[in-house]
């Protein structure tokens, strides 16, 4: 494997190959492996040779850059490595160690690492309002990267909501095109507007009529097969293509997402059946904390396969 093959598995430019650093690797190392760890992709033998890849071109990366070995890993306990608990253990110790209570995090890893079809709305006692909405919008950002299912983030919204009676839980349906074009939901509620940019996965509000208490509004995307939304606001999709077609006098490969085309110049690509190619910045709006800031976009992240 040369470190061209491993970036490219890790969907790290090569063009920042230089101002990569250790909690860059390592934090796109434990994102992909929660991805796509063979547990939570059928344990087929195509998954588990992605999840392979993934570690090899990992460990590629971490050898050939020689400060990246300067630290290690943080000690996990309980868990034995590559085994799913791991990574999910790993990431939280990243994202969330040090901003949020020993029981957060207890609560999130639970809901996480649980295979049962039922939650118990025990798993929230000791938690204030807060600390229950913070559960609930934290799961919600990353709920494809966990894999959390539509049924286990209705049922903790539904023992947040009936947790405290003064919260309001409100949803819309953008589409694609929607979010492309930075449209914003107008929101009525007991005759009151409320703007809600659309790009957004989820936004508080506070009511502005007596005793309503807050509002989360929440955005779920209606995308199209094949089509998902990372917790960066990157647009994930996959583009089949005729062998034929590569090697025509064409010098673009065009792909429509929403009502968008884009063009992939063949000069970019490689001589392979499967690569990664990066459309940068052409996406949706990123999330930033003024929430009706348009001015950076996200990326395109395409899965070229050639048949």
């Amino acid at each position: 494997m040369d470190h061209k093959r491993a970036l490219e598995i890790l969907e790290i430019d090569i063009d920042n190959y230089a101002n990569i650093d250790l909690e860059i690797l390592k934090r796109r190392y434990h994102k992909l492996a929660l991805r796509n760890h063979p547990d939570k992709n059928g344990n087929t033998l195509e998954s588990n040779m992605k999840f392979q890849l993934i570690n090899e071109a990992y460990e590629f990366v971490k050898k050939e850059v020689d400060y990246l070995n300067i630290d290690q890993e943080p000690e996990i306990k309980d868990t034995n490595k590559y085994e799913y608990t791991y990574y999910v253990n790993l990431f939280l110790h990243e994202i969330i160690n040090g901003k949020y209570t020993d029981l957060f995090v207890k609560i999130v890893k639970d809901i996480v690492t649980s295979y049962k079809t039922t939650l118990s709305s025990h798993l929230f006692e000791g938690l204030d309002k807060d600390a229950a909405l913070n559960v609930y919008t934290f799961l919600s950002k990353y709920q494809g990267l966990f894999h959390l299912s539509a049924n286990t983030m209705n049922q903790v919204r539904e023992i947040v909501t009936n947790k405290f009676s003064n919260v309001n839980v409100y949803t819309v349906n953008p589409s694609l095109n929607d979010l492309f074009e930075n449209k914003i939901y107008k929101l009525y509620v007991t005759d009151q507007l409320y703007l809600v940019p659309l790009w957004h996965n989820d936004l508080y509000f506070d009511s502005r009529v007596e005793g309503e208490g807050e509002m989360i509004v929440l955005c779920e995307p209606e995308l199209p097969v094949g089509v998902k939304i990372d917790e960066e606001n990157n647009i994930h999709t996959e583009l089949i293509i005729c062998e034929k077609n590569v090697f025509n006098r064409e010098p673009n490969i065009q792909i429509m997402i929403g009502n968008k085309l884009f063009e992939i110049p063949k000069s970019s690509l490689f001589m392979k059946n499967e690569q990664i190619y990066r459309i940068k910045k052409q996406g949706i709006s990123k999330i930033k904390d003024d929430i009706y800031d348009v001015t950076d976009k996200a990326d395109i992240i395409v899965k070229i396969r050639v048949i």
